[in-house]
């Protein structure tokens, strides 16, 4: 019933008339794999994980994915790298979740960009939501949804939440 609802609050993407509408989070359209199920083995800090599959990307076969449009402080270099990081490690690790995947899956470095759904929610929207992290605009005009991370990190700055509250320039977190 969550997963209706959040679906519903999505506004549907701007897609060509012969081509059905979809909530956003849905089917992506024109995306470049379909979703798949996979197990998180590691999560590496609050915007990367490691996964029990191969998936094919761009620059070869990976099993390491970033969450689409979503940045996180480094750790432990970063004011609230680590508490990012424990905060997604504590709902997935080791746990099965879906990758939905975007029109662009290139993320640099060897890794794919995703859309992680786990129980009913999308986590890309959860971690900026719980202010663990913000969006990062570098994807916006490759990704479909980011719109849905912009309104997750202007209310997690406004009721003051994780890393808005701890750290002075959360919003500035630097990119690599």
């Amino acid at each position: 019933m969550l997963l209706l609802l959040l679906l519903a609050a999505c506004p549907t993407p701007s897609i060509p008339d012969d081509t059905p509408a979809t909530d956003c989070f849905d089917t992506i359209p024109n995306a470049a794999l379909e979703p798949m199920d996979v197990r998180v083995s590691a999560v590496y800090d609050g915007d990367t994980i490691a996964v029990d599959r191969w998936i094919p990307g761009p620059e070869g076969d990976t099993n390491i994915v970033r969450l689409t449009c979503v940045e996180t402080a480094e750790v432990p270099d970063e004011c609230w790298g680590n508490e990012a990081g424990d905060w997604l490690r504590e709902r997935i690790e080791g746990q099965w979740v879906r990758l939905v995947f975007d029109q662009e899956l290139d993320c640099a470095f060897g890794r794919v960009c995703a859309w992680i759904q786990f129980e009913g929610a999308t986590l890309n929207v959860d971690i900026v939501r719980a202010g663990q992290g913000v969006l990062y605009a570098y994807y916006v005009d490759d990704h479909t949804c980011c719109d849905e991370v912009r309104a997750a990190e202007e209310a997690a700055e406004a009721d003051g939440l994780g890393g808005w509250a701890a750290c002075e320039d959360f919003g500035a977190i630097d990119a690599w």
